[in-house]
Formats: C-alpha cells, structure tokens, sequence
C-alpha cells in the first residue's frame, strides 16, 4: 500500500486524507517551483559541464517531480531541504487549504484532490495533477470508496474533467496487485487468467476501466519492507521495474512510481521486517527511472505505532546525493526515452536507460545486484570513448563496449558522443 487515503487506508490510520478545507489558496507561481537538488553552481559541482536543456516538447517541459506522499505542512521544509520538489496527497489532520498553502509557500508543485469544488484551482501550473482514490484497485478500498472504486474512480474523473479539461488525472495503484497474474481480488489485469465467477466475474476490466479514468498511472511496491504477493520476491529492487513494465503492457500513458524508504513497520504475514538500506533505496529509485518513471515519489511512513516519517538519517543522506543528480539530469530524463538512435545493451545484472541530444548519449546504468560486479554493456551508433558523469574519469571503449566497475547497487552516467 502506498499509505492513507480516506478511499484506501487501513481504519484508523491517521494517514488518512481529510476532506477539509474549501477555501481557495492563491495561484501558484511556477517560477517558484524548485527542481530538487541541494544545489550547485552553474557550471556543475562536478568538474563537468552540466547537459544541455530538454529538447521542445520534453514531458513536464523537462521538470522531473521528486515527490513524498501524505507530509504534513510542519514536514514540508525538511523534505524540501532535501531536494524534494513536489508533494503528493493530503494527510489526515491537515485540511487541503492549509496543506496547498505550505507547499506554495516553499516553492513546491503538488498532487492533491482538488480544492473545495475545484474551481480555485484553474489556471494553477504548481497543481500537477487531481488525484484519484489511493489504490482503487484493492478490494479491501471499496468500502471508504463508498462500495466500489472503480466506479467512485470515474465518476470523479467525469466530473473533474467537465470542470478542466486540461488539468491531469493521477491514480496510484497497488504495485503488488499489479504483478498478479491470477487473483480473487477486485482487480485482474488484461491477459492475465480468466475472472473467477465465485471472485469478480468483471474483474479483468478493472485496471482498464481505472487507466482510461486517469492520465498518469503511478504503481506502489515495497520489496523490502511491504506486502509482497510472493515471498520469493522479498528484497528483490527490480520487482519496481517489474510492475512498471507491467503497466506499460496496458498502457501508453506516463508511468510514476512510489517507493519505499522506511521501515513500514506492518507487522502482518507476506511484509518485510526492517526498511531499506542506502544502497538499496538508490537502487529502487533508478530501476523506476530505467523502467520509464517520469517522476518518483517515497512513502516514509510507518505503522503500528503511526509515524509520518520513520526514513533512517543515512538513506536521506543518500537522497541528497541522488537529488543532486537528478537536479542536474532531470530535464534531460524527460526527453524521449531509450531513443532508436542509440542501442545499449547491458549484460545482467545491469540495466539501462538512455537519452539523446544532437550530438550526444547519455546513458544511465545500474547494477542491480547486491554484489559487487564488472559490468560490460554493448553500444550502437556513438563514437569516441565514454566520460563518466560527476566522477571526473573516462572509460575507453573498445569494439563499442563499454566495461567498468560497479559496487553493490551503484550508479553510472556515461556522456557519449553520437555517430
């Protein structure tokens, strides 16, 4: 579960979205909304020169959401510090008008139900989207959703696209759910075994009646410390990856993923016992990217007791790193994704995604094993040899293969130049 919504929480978490709040913030100014990062100079802090902008046309106009679910307003400032840029989802105990006013106040973008009756958020370009009930796809929502999610689903989605039709639709949906491939439960995916009669004879057209209510389709998954529908996928990083490429099967639309970063502390049978480490928070974040995230988004919270944030101090020291990172390359991820033009391919267990310019490759690679590897990737259509973003070496190539060294979990950027 990615956390509490009053459509899709556990009862009694005091995560849950509150309905209050029907008096309109001001017009968000978009100048003000940050990119993430702790900052650096103008020409890098890395000895580099930064990439060039995103070309016209890139998604978001080349600003990448980095985003934490369900902050209470006293909260938003520690996790801006930390590069954070948008917030996603009003906490119980904060009413929608205070919470949008706090993240306006810091420059934030937001995702959030809309404001009273929608109204005072027209012409609002810090609003990235309305969102739709947390994880209409589980059964046990249907309930808070007032008897069937799906149906609560789109009929919002009618009703807030009559008010604006330009404004964009968020759903997250259960990561967990996604990957089964038979299910007694609300929702079975396109293709997958066919609907029980004694389950949910309908249930193979949830996750489309869902998709076509919204236009960016998040999934949440937590290998370390959540609900897994298999045992045998606990600590597994590319389980994320997995349930993204699940819905890119059902789907065109921009993909959003939310990971973990605490231990969610939920005590029951199918969850983990601890929260991920540094190493593999990094690791999660840049499989969603590699698997066609536009943005990513943490769910911090943990149960039993309820915290609204049990993130250990080293993996938001890790987050600083990987938010200067992507502060700088973020527009360039923005771009087309895995473009024609270049072919990379990476022997397991490396994975890769890559990006283009007119005169050059960026190509971003992890190491999705715990251990430590020598990694070899075979590339088409660049020339020369690679230069290795914000470490100040270059890799020679030969026969176009690139080989380096990758410690458990880490992260390359190799800056090419194109045939």
């Amino acid at each position: 579960m990615s956390g509490a919504d009053t459509t899709g929480a556990m009862p009694g978490d005091p995560g849950s979205i509150s309905d209050g709040g029907t008096t309109g913030a001001g017009p968000g100014d978009p100048s003000t909304i940050s990119n993430g990062g702790s900052g650096t100079d103008e020409s890098g802090d890395t000895g580099q020169a930064p990439p060039p902008g995103p070309e016209p046309g890139a998604f978001l106009d080349g600003f990448f959401p980095i985003g934490v679910f369900a902050v209470p307003p006293y909260d938003m400032q520690g996790w801006a510090n930390l590069g954070c840029n948008t917030m996603l989802s009003v906490p119980g105990g904060s009413t929608v008008a205070e919470w949008d006013l706090q993240a306006q106040s810091l420059g934030l973008a937001v995702i959030r139900k809309p404001l009273g009756d929608g109204t005072a958020d027209l012409g609002r370009t810090d609003l990235l989207a309305w969102l739709l009930p947390d994880e209409p796809d589980v059964e046990g929502n249907n309930v808070p959703c007032g008897g069937n999610c799906v149906d609560l689903v789109e009929a919002r989605h009618a009703q807030w696209k009559a008010l604006d039709p330009s404004r964009k639709i968020f759903v997250n949906l259960s990561g967990p759910n996604i990957l089964l491939s038979a299910s007694c439960d609300y929702c079975n995916g396109p293709g997958d075994q066919p609907p029980v009669e004694y389950c949910y004879p309908d249930n193979d057209q949830c996750y489309p009646r869902l998709i076509d209510s919204t236009d960016w389709v998040s999934q949440d998954i937590y290998p370390v410390s959540g609900w897994l529908p298999y045992e045998t996928l606990r600590e597994d990083v590319t389980v994320v990856g997995q349930a993204l490429d699940r819905l890119r099967d059902w789907t065109d639309k921009p993909l959003f993923a939310i990971i973990e970063v605490s231990d969610q502390r939920l005590g029951f049978p199918g969850t983990g016992t601890r929260g991920p480490t540094p190493d593999e928070y990094r690791a999660q974040l840049w499989h969603a990217i590699i698997h066609g995230a536009r943005g990513v988004f943490y769910f911090p919270e943990a149960f039993n007791p309820f915290e609204f944030d049990n993130t250990e101090p080293a993996v938001k020291a890790e987050m600083v790193v990987q938010h200067d990172l992507l502060a700088e390359l973020g527009p360039l991820l923005q771009t087309a994704i895995d473009p024609g033009s270049v072919t990379v391919a990476p022997d397991a267990p490396l994975e890769a995604t890559w990006r283009v310019t007119a005169s050059e490759a960026w190509v971003f690679v992890l190491n999705t094993s715990g251990s430590a590897v020598t990694g070899h990737l075979q590339l088409g259509g660049i020339t020369g040899d690679a230069s290795v973003f914000a470490e100040a070496r270059t890799v020679t190539l030969v026969s176009d293969a690139l080989i380096d060294e990758f410690a458990p979990y880490e992260v390359h950027v190799y800056q090419l130049s194109r045939n």
